[in-house]
């Protein structure tokens, strides 16, 4: 899935010059999957609980090798947008399939739980050697144990969290070649090799760490830790400008630790919040109307991101910066962790109780 998000990434210099792109259809390009993406979430997330996780997965595999054919062959850049869109759909779809599997096939506690692979699955770094490439109680699905910590914590600490993280990563980490080239003022040779070292070496540095991490560290604490890196390295960018001279390795750098950060941090702890704050019977449903609502931001993200940039230059990470910072305040103010609750017991429970 993340290679098909973050395929755009090193061809949009290439596609906007073949097609001849301005900024505005830029964004288009860059937003058509995760428009995909919200459209194949909604629904599929209902669907893998109703039909189950094989069969959703199957589907999925179909709209990635028809997608990526598509935009292979595609002769202009709306049969592109098309297929992007076509290949959106199936990552959508993935997301609730993969991550019922993972946590359903995981120990609690322990080594390698459910907390540990989510966090291994879902690193930027570590899914994506070369890419620059969370949730509540659906209103529709009544909350089997009302006042838990799942129903309580849930709600309020993964969406307003999920969607700044979105917002800030999506603009900086699909955006990165164009960051380097484009607003950095840099050749090919250290956009491409500037790109590759920021995601090889920090993107799954930053996984690992993560994963080491978060059993005994909890999934608030290094979504806390990586918000507060991410708007440092960020504002540090904002205020040095146009880089020349040393001041080049700087903003390379801080790029290079806003995708740490990501990947140890919000990166995969809200995905843990939306794959460890439901119950198996809910889950599919509840990783897709996370999925949903993050690619609505993701795709405000990547559609004005290259208007703002043309617009502002280095002045956008200004911008950029208020999101993390958002998502930061979002988790000093809601204290809840997903780590170790075994939301099947619970609903078990309330079961059990209604039942009685």
């Amino acid at each position: 899935m993340g290679e098909d998000f973050s395929s755009i990434a090193f061809g949009i210099t290439q596609i906007r010059q073949q097609f001849g792109l301005d900024p505005l259809m830029t964004g288009v390009v860059n937003a058509a999957i995760m428009v995909g993406s919200v459209v194949g979430a909604s629904a599929g997330g209902i669907l893998v609980d109703r039909f189950g996780r094989y069969r959703l997965f199957m589907a999925d595999m179909i709209f990635f090798v028809v997608a990526a054919i598509g935009c292979a062959l595609a002769p202009d850049e709306w049969w592109l947008i098309f297929f992007r869109f076509v290949m959106g759909i199936g990552v959508g779809l993935d997301l609730p399939v993969a991550m019922a599997f993972l946590a359903e096939f995981s120990s609690l506690r322990g080594k390698g739980n459910r907390s540990q692979r989510v966090n291994a699955w879902s690193r930027p770094g570590m899914r994506r050697p070369v890419s620059a490439m969370s949730s509540f109680w659906s209103p529709s699905c009544p909350c089997p144990n009302p006042g838990s910590r799942c129903c309580g914590g849930s709600w309020s600490a993964s969406v307003p969290c999920r969607r700044w993280s979105c917002c800030g990563y999506n603009a900086v980490a699909y955006g990165t070649p164009l960051i380097i080239s484009t607003l950095f003022q840099q050749g090919p040779l250290i956009t491409i090799g500037g790109s590759l070292v920021i995601n090889l070496v920090f993107g799954v540095g930053g996984g690992l760490v993560g994963v080491a991490l978060v059993s005994r560290a909890g999934s608030r604490r290094l979504a806390l830790a990586g918000f507060g890196l991410q708007g440092a390295a960020l504002l540090i960018l904002a205020w040095v400008g146009i880089p020349t001279g040393p001041l080049i390795a700087i903003a390379v750098l801080m790029l290079a630790v806003f995708i740490f950060a990501q990947a140890g941090g919000p990166g995969a702890q809200l995905m843990a919040y939306a794959t460890l704050s439901y119950p198996s019977s809910l889950r599919g449903t509840g990783v897709g109307f996370n999925e949903a609502v993050k690619r609505v931001f993701s795709i405000v993200s990547l559609f004005f991101f290259p208007i703002l940039a043309g617009a502002l230059n280095t002045g956008v990470f200004w911008i950029i910066a208020i999101f993390p910072l958002l998502g930061l305040l979002a988790l000093l103010l809601v204290r809840w962790d997903p780590n170790g609750v075994d939301t099947d017991a619970e609903e078990y429970a309330a079961q059990q109780r209604a039942g009685g």
